[in-house]
């Protein structure tokens, strides 16, 4: 199969045994500007996963930055990183969390995938939704996705079940101003925001099982100087202060058409557009446990 790379150029992909065991090729940069990645992703989202469905009205820094280049449009997550990460990362019949749950996407993943997924949000309107989603597409399973209206720091502990793996993706500080509701941290100053981001982090693992993985899928925000605040190493401090190996990292690779409308506005400042989110990878010290290969397939 021919498909193409980060500089455009065309590259043979492996189809056989690789392809076959992992559904995309097990590499630190995952190209979800693939064509194969693409419709995997059409499928996915055919099912009717509306994702961050109330959004639609949040001011955000992205929205000003859209407007500002002639665009228009909310983030939401990838369903088919959702399924690559379980996939590789969560025993059959597992458990996931999620402290900063947001839309449905990684609910109803988990869910087709027959893992058992609770999802943290402070919206309670998004967790509405998010059920909506869930009695709509999941009529047939027998696992439903679970979804907590709350602070994840104080709902964290009352939860009593331990977790196979943490799967995220928390606020990108104040990039996106989700709501304006006591506790949510893309309202906080950066340093109140640090601090209930790194508690958060720290009560989430100790919910991990031995040998569980915590992935983190971030990037990077500007502060009013123009710098980057350092979300990721912040992330990664956060995670080895609570005895968190660092295990991996990839690079989660999705330019689109945009990134060249948004490319003079950007370089007006001299700042090159992001056209990829970091993957963090963090494991639990392990006792001899050995990680399983989801293989079930969705649809």
């Amino acid at each position: 199969m021919t498909e193409t790379d980060l500089f455009g150029n065309s590259i043979e992909v492996p189809t056989g045994r690789i392809k076959e065991k992992y559904g995309v090729s097990p590499f630190s940069v995952l190209p979800a500007c693939s064509p194969s990645w693409k419709k995997r992703k059409r499928e996915l989202l055919s099912l009717g996963i509306r994702g961050e469905a109330t959004r639609e009205n949040a001011k955000t820094k992205l929205e000003n930055l859209h407007k500002m280049c002639g665009m228009s449009g909310i983030s939401t997550f990838d369903p088919v990183l959702c399924e690559v990460m379980y996939r590789w990362y969560c025993p059959v019949g597992g458990k996931v969390l999620d402290p900063f749950a947001g839309g449905s996407v990684r609910g109803i993943i988990a869910a087709l995938m027959g893992l058992q997924y609770v999802g943290i949000e402070i919206r309670e309107e998004q967790v509405k939704a998010n059920e909506e989603d869930s009695e709509n597409i999941l009529n047939d399973c027998q696992i439903k996705p679970q979804w907590i209206v709350g602070d994840s720091r104080i709902v964290l502990p009352s939860l009593k079940d331990s977790f196979d793996l943490i799967f995220t993706c928390p606020p990108y500080w104040n990039l996106e101003k989700y709501s304006k509701l006591e506790g949510d941290l893309s309202n906080m100053r950066w340093s109140d925001f640090s601090d209930a981001y790194r508690d958060i982090i720290a009560q989430s693992c100790a919910l991990l099982k031995n040998g569980g993985l915590a992935i983190f899928v971030v990037g990077e925000v500007r502060g009013r100087d123009h710098y980057y605040k350092g979300l990721i190493p912040c992330t990664i401090n956060a995670m080895m202060s609570c005895g968190m190996g660092y295990y991996n990292e990839a690079i989660y690779y999705m330019p689109n058409g945009s990134a060249a409308m948004r490319a003079d506005c950007s370089m007006k400042y001299g700042k090159l557009v992001k056209v990829h989110q970091n993957i963090l990878m963090f494991q639990m010290p392990d006792r001899g446990d050995k990680r399983k290969y989801n293989k079930k397939v969705l649809i």
